[in-house]
């Protein structure tokens, strides 16, 4: 039992590091590359920031994972 959950842990931590990598390197190329400019590429970064905020939030801080995720959000919201 205890074998199971420290693998889905450790498929959780790997899955939210790959996303991570990805979604850093994505922003990366569009600034590198200059495939958007402007407004639009602040907003694509913003937006790509955002999801880069709740891949850590549920991959490696497990918010909303818990059996009361409320609590945890509320303190998260303080």
């Amino acid at each position: 039992m205890e074998q199971t959950k420290n693998n889905s842990l450790l498929v959780s931590y790997v899955i939210g590091f790959i996303l991570s990598i990805v979604l850093t390197f994505l922003a990366y190329l569009l600034v590198v590359n200059h495939i958007l400019e402007g407004v639009l590429l602040v907003a694509v970064i913003v937006g790509l920031a955002i999801i880069q905020l709740f891949v850590q939030l549920f991959f490696f801080l497990h918010l909303g994972k818990e059996s009361k995720p409320r609590w945890n959000l509320l303190m998260f919201s303080f």
